[in-house]
């Protein structure tokens, strides 16, 4: 689904660091910051603090996600590990089976012997010789005997150990197959209060068509890979979503329609370093070729970073066009949700 990143409230720059394997958010001042002019209405009030919910639902979900995908990881090792003993168990019976039949063929040929014995005459010289052969055979025969069930017992061991471990993995199964229910439970109930909040936004939308706004907000059309040089670069965007015919997207700027002659920019970028090196990273809002808002931020060494601007008013004519640049180390700039945060310009006309 796509989320609404749309901040349209207070004109204060900020620039928000959003560290997303630690949750640490920092804000640092917009060198534009003196700008003070209370221009948002109580829809725009209201959409920006439902962006903000779908924003942190999001992130929750993605969070979830995350587990749910390392307890499947989990429990797929734990079945493969139950698997193995199964197995190792179903051998070491199958050889159990083999050496009771081969004891019972040892007994039947111990009782043949000792039947013949019983007709042999201990008197008889000749027989005499023939009893002593037999009961050598039986001496044989019971060593083997007692081989075999030395055998059976120790592999009777080995599977009550076996037996034992895969009792545990199976506890382990039961727990994580649990565990994954219940996070599977709180995803549909985050997907639920999403769905919620985009039909609400999705009216605030319509209420603004119905007064007259004029808004859009444009996505970076992919990712980005900075090349490290430091220069600053325009960002192309696509439309995702526009209130209103005064403001339109071309050629990835968004373009100042007739009659408007001041507009709220608001904007986020969001990017991941690539070469574990602590930088300095610049956001800039450009009308035309004229650089009308800056931020910057620190991106420590490997970090996945968001500059974050809220609105910022500009004075603007038919025709202008409307920029989203980006200036720092060698990252990765990405169009679509990472982190829960998405790389996009927001312009609304004021008047």
């Amino acid at each position: 689904m796509k989320r609404l990143l749309f901040y349209i409230g207070s004109i204060t720059f900020a620039i928000v660091i959003a560290f997303t394997s630690i949750g640490l958010v920092h804000y640092i001042d917009n060198e534009n910051s003196k700008q003070t002019i209370d221009v948002a209405s109580s829809s725009s009030s209201e959409l920006f603090n439902l962006q903000q919910e779908i924003n942190n639902l999001f992130l929750k979900k993605d969070e979830f996600l995350q587990e749910k995908e390392d307890l499947l990881s989990e429990l797929s090792v734990a079945q493969g590990s139950s698997q193995t003993y199964v197995q190792a168990i179903a051998d070491l019976e199958d050889e159990i089976e083999t050496l009771y039949v081969q004891k019972l063929e040892y007994e039947s040929d111990k009782q043949d012997i000792e039947d013949l014995l019983d007709e042999l005459d201990e008197t008889d010289e000749e027989q005499a010789g023939q009893i002593a052969t037999l009961q050598g055979q039986i001496v044989s025969i019971n060593s083997s005997i007692s081989s075999i069930e030395t055998q059976i017992t120790s592999l009777q061991t080995q599977i009550t150990s076996l037996q034992t471990s895969n009792s545990s993995i199976l506890t382990q199964i039961t727990d994580l197959t649990t565990r994954i229910s219940l996070v599977e439970t709180s995803i549909s109930t985050l997907e639920t209060r999403i769905s919620a909040v985009e039909e609400n936004i999705t009216t605030i939308y319509g209420r603004l068509n119905s007064m007259n706004k004029n808004i859009i907000t444009g996505y970076l059309a992919s990712d980005w890979d900075s090349n490290a040089d430091n220069s600053i670069n325009s960002l192309t965007l696509t439309t995702c979503l526009v209130v209103g015919n005064k403001l339109s997207i071309s050629n990835g700027k968004i373009i100042i329609g007739d009659g408007v002659s001041k507009v709220l920019v608001s904007a986020s970028i969001t990017f991941k370093d690539n070469v574990n090196t602590a930088k300095t990273a610049y956001g800039h809002i450009y009308r035309n070729d004229t650089q009308v808002s800056n931020c910057r931020v620190y991106c420590p060494a490997g970090n996945s970073v968001q500059l974050v601007a809220t609105p910022s008013l500009v004075a603007v004519s038919s025709g202008n066009n409307i920029t989203l640049r980006f200036q720092g180390p060698s990252c990765k700039v990405y169009s679509t949700y990472q982190f829960n945060y998405r790389t996009y310009i927001t312009v609304e006309v004021v008047e």
